[in-house]
């Protein structure tokens, strides 16, 4: 008996090692993108390996070197991409720095031959002289780039019939596909043979902010910041003049490159006042200051024609422009200046105010500034000695205010 008891266990064993081996196999195919080979549909509508990113975007491995003053780290990440993020640091007690580098990379997205890329880098240097004064500076600069895929929109796969024939008896992709009552062009043999390409991107970022702390006496500090930025970038989208769809069309209009160009530039300030202060039972506590900034946008776009061969596709390389640049523009400038006060007395009569003026190019020209107002009253009552430490009230509190309320956009 307890020999068969071990053979049955044994078979047992056997059978789930074998169900394991196959789930394994299983999970195997579709780590590596591929549906199943046996079904004509998929693997004539896909070539197997249209779709990819399938089980393997939920496993993640990490790699981490930990060093005395920075670490690094790479890792995969979902839609097959990869990350690493370099850091720097030292000084000593005046004055730090700190140095960072990343990397983004994302191979595929939805469709196969989509990515995104970003990368960049930093730089911050923080200046101590004493408990009374900090200088912060921290500057850095990002690059985006970033393709769609060239197989199109994933709708037209879905919407594809799974009889239609894409190769011709020696296994050449057709330029039509054929068995279908609709005439199409095989998006596989544009991939194969076209320069086509859709929404190439390309964004770069340059940001600076600096901050200043100052403490002037006890209870009163100054604050200021002043913020840098520029960005650019620019897409395109191109089409091939060898694409079927020129076939009658006149060699002047045969190819088309739309793009969109963009520049932005910004800059901010401000400076605060902070006070607070408590003797006996009065607390006090304001601030004052103001900040400014501007912006200012520029964008265009335009779109040309007749170009001569696929892999040329660049603005000096056109025949023909269809329609006039268009060009947008707008610049922003914004100043505003606030205070405000807190008083408290034995944390029962409380009362506050506040000013505050703001200026905007948006507002119309005979009132560019708008006042914002407002004050307000409060009464602890939960603080008086007739209900301190009450078992049923905790906190009981009345207050109002009155004021006006805007923005500048």
């Amino acid at each position: 008996d307890s020999i068969q008891q071990c053979g049955e266990s044994a078979e047992k064993a056997l059978k789930a090692a074998e169900s394991a081996l196959k789930r394994s196999e299983i999970a195997l195919i579709a780590c590596e993108g591929m549906l199943d080979p046996d079904t004509p549909y998929w693997e004539k509508l896909t070539d197997g390996q249209i779709f990819e990113g399938g089980v393997e975007n939920y496993y993640n491995q990490q790699y981490v070197l930990d060093g005395p003053q920075g670490n690094f780290s790479l890792e995969t990440c979902p839609g097959d991409c990869q990350y690493a993020v370099l850091n720097v640091s030292g000084g000593e007690e005046s004055i730090r720095y700190g140095i960072d580098l990343n990397y983004n990379a994302s191979k595929n997205g939805v469709m196969k031959g989509s990515f995104r890329h970003i990368y960049g880098g930093g730089l911050t240097l923080d200046y101590r002289a004493g408990s009374w004064l900090q200088l912060l500076n921290n500057i850095s600069y990002t690059v985006t780039e970033s393709e769609d895929s060239p197989y199109g929109q994933y709708a037209q796969y879905a919407e594809a019939q799974p009889y239609a024939e894409i190769y011709d008896e020696n296994g050449r992709l057709l330029k039509e596909v054929q068995g279908t009552t609709v005439s199409m062009i095989n998006p596989l043999w544009k991939v194969a043979n076209l320069s086509t390409f859709y929404g190439k991107m390309k964004n770069r970022d340059l940001t600076n902010n600096f901050q200043l702390n100052v403490h002037i006496m006890e209870g009163l500090m100054l604050k200021g910041q002043l913020g840098l930025r520029r960005t650019d970038g620019r897409t395109d989208n191109f089409k091939d003049p060898a694409d079927p769809v020129y076939d009658v069309t006149p060699a002047d209009q045969k190819g088309e490159l739309s793009r969109q160009e963009n520049d932005n530039w910004s800059w901010n300030g401000k400076m605060m006042f902070y006070y607070n202060h408590v003797f006996g039972n009065h607390f006090i506590n304001a601030t004052a200051g103001g900040e400014i900034s501007e912006s200012k946008t520029e964008s265009l776009s335009y779109v040309l024609n007749g170009f001569q061969l696929g892999n040329m596709h660049e603005p000096q390389f056109a025949a023909t422009q269809a329609r006039p640049v268009n060009v947008s523009e707008s610049k922003t400038r914004k100043i505003g200046f606030l205070a405000s006060v807190n008083y408290a007395y034995n944390d029962i009569y409380l009362f506050d105010g506040s000013f505050r003026l703001d200026g905007s190019s948006d507002f119309g020209s005979d009132k560019q500034f708008a006042p914002f107002w407002s004050v307000g009253a409060g009464l602890n009552i939960h603080n008086y000695d007739f209900l301190k430490g009450h078992w049923l009230i905790s906190r009981l509190k009345l207050r109002a205010s009155y004021g006006s309320t805007g923005n500048v956009g």
